[in-house]
């Protein structure tokens, strides 16, 4: 999927056999219901404020972490002005842009590998 973001200008999202998605990757990463995703590092100063990070979005559990997906309106700056108030460090939390990748998964319910 990467390869396809850097190198194609136009990109099908197929599931069974059926175009479910076609586009720029600019139209296509539009679909997706957030612009960006906040990964958390699972330690124990983090966990202690998880209520306050679901105040910002949906969070899934991952192994070693959490994954933020903002809800409409998410403002970047009033999250990070969250997390300095409440003590905690900025390297714990890492933000992604959108990807084909979360697309497809958006899209299927399905990782790549499944």
């Amino acid at each position: 999927m990467e390869e396809a973001e850097r190198l194609c200008t136009r990109v099908g999202i197929i599931d069974h056999g059926t175009i479910i998605a076609l586009g720029s990757t600019e139209q296509l990463l539009a679909m997706l219901p957030y612009d960006e995703t906040i990964s958390i590092v699972k330690i124990p100063s983090t966990l202690d404020h998880l209520a306050m990070f679901q105040d910002f979005g949906t969070l899934t559990e991952e192994n070693d972490h959490f994954e933020l997906k903002p809800f409409e309106g998410f403002a970047l700056s009033g999250f990070f002005a969250k997390v300095e108030s409440n003590g905690l460090k900025y390297h714990w939390i890492e933000l992604h842009r959108p990807t084909l990748e979360a697309l497809f998964l958006q899209l299927t319910g399905r990782r790549l590998r499944d």
